[in-house]
């Protein structure tokens, strides 16, 4: 899954794809232009070099799309869980950002 960012919106992309996610958005974003986009999107946070995304907010987004595959779902999740890639409260996922140059 691909969670894209820009100055005022939030969007899921290859939403059936479970094994990769990431933070999409410009090279020019401010990191806490990102962290209230999502903050107000109940998407996510920003905690450092890396974005927690709201495990509840993705499932929301992918049923959203038509994917409604939630033994999939939880797979990853489990996964994340096992390296160690959830947030202490168990509410969300760490995810990379990867910046472009254009969106």
């Amino acid at each position: 899954m691909i969670v894209t960012v820009t100055s005022d919106a939030v969007e899921l992309s290859d939403a059936d794809n479970l094994k990769q996610l990431h933070l999409s958005c410009a090279s020019t974003l401010p990191l806490t232009t990102i962290d209230a986009v999502l903050r107000r999107t109940d998407m996510g946070h920003i905690d450092h070099d890396h974005v927690y995304l709201n495990i509840d907010g993705l499932r929301r987004r992918r049923e959203c799309h038509g994917f409604v595959d939630e033994a999939a779902f939880n797979r990853m999740v489990e996964y994340a869980t096992s390296k160690q890639w959830i947030s202490a409260d168990g509410s969300a996922v760490r995810a990379h950002i990867v910046r472009t140059e254009t969106l």
